[in-house]
């Protein structure tokens, strides 16, 4: 298995979203998350209309399947994507060693 990083660049239309579309858009994380690719996503706080989320799977198309099945992508609210490869080098998300 292999990270990816999964990065949005949100358009102007994200600020009129509906709730109707965030839910679509919290179902499709929460299946994501039941089939374990999906492991944290968020937004920058310092004001920049961007996302970003860690994703693992055999290789970045589950990254790529994500972006272009989200519900904010499909509805405009997402102006581009990019998915990079990325490595843990450290942290909670690592096995622990072995003895």
């Amino acid at each position: 298995m292999a990270y990816f990083v999964l990065n949005y660049d949100m358009a102007d239309s994200y600020a009129g979203r509906t709730p109707a579309d965030r839910d679509l858009h919290v179902a499709h994380i929460q299946a994501s998350i039941d089939r374990g690719e999906f492991l944290l996503g968020g937004g920058f706080t310092d004001g920049a209309a961007q996302g970003m989320v860690l994703m693992e799977g055999d290789g970045p198309a589950v990254a790529e399947s994500f972006a272009t099945n989200d519900p904010y992508v499909k509805a405009g609210y997402v102006k581009s994507w990019r998915v990079r490869p990325f490595n843990i080098v450290m942290g909670s998300l690592l096995p622990p060693p072995a003895p």
